[in-house]
């Protein structure tokens, strides 16, 4: 199985296309700041088969939206067994924290 790490470590890797997002968001809410958690389903063949935002917190709906399309943009290495699914939450504030 890829494991937690592994899912973690591959979405850390691509905080720049979420960072997009928020860049969006903040023409939308200047002040928009918060947490944008992710269920992403992962089929055993690495391929994104589901990712809904399950919070935000941000106040600009469309930031949840685009980080669903980024996370379902990816692509995870292959496993035996079944799909899986994990959560991620991303942090989005004005000064990059």
């Amino acid at each position: 199985m890829v494991g937690y790490r592994n899912t973690s470590a591959r979405l850390d890797a691509h905080r720049n296309d979420f960072r997009r997002c928020y860049a969006r968001a903040l023409v939308q809410q200047s002040t928009a700041e918060g947490v944008v958690g992710i269920r992403v389903v992962i089929a055993a063949t690495g391929k994104v088969l589901h990712a809904f935002a399950y919070q935000n917190d941000t106040g600009v709906r469309e930031l949840g939206c685009c980080a669903e399309t980024v996370a379902r943009s990816y692509l995870f290495p292959a496993q035996a067994g079944d799909s899986y699914s994990f959560m991620y939450a991303v942090r989005f504030d004005p000064n990059g924290a």
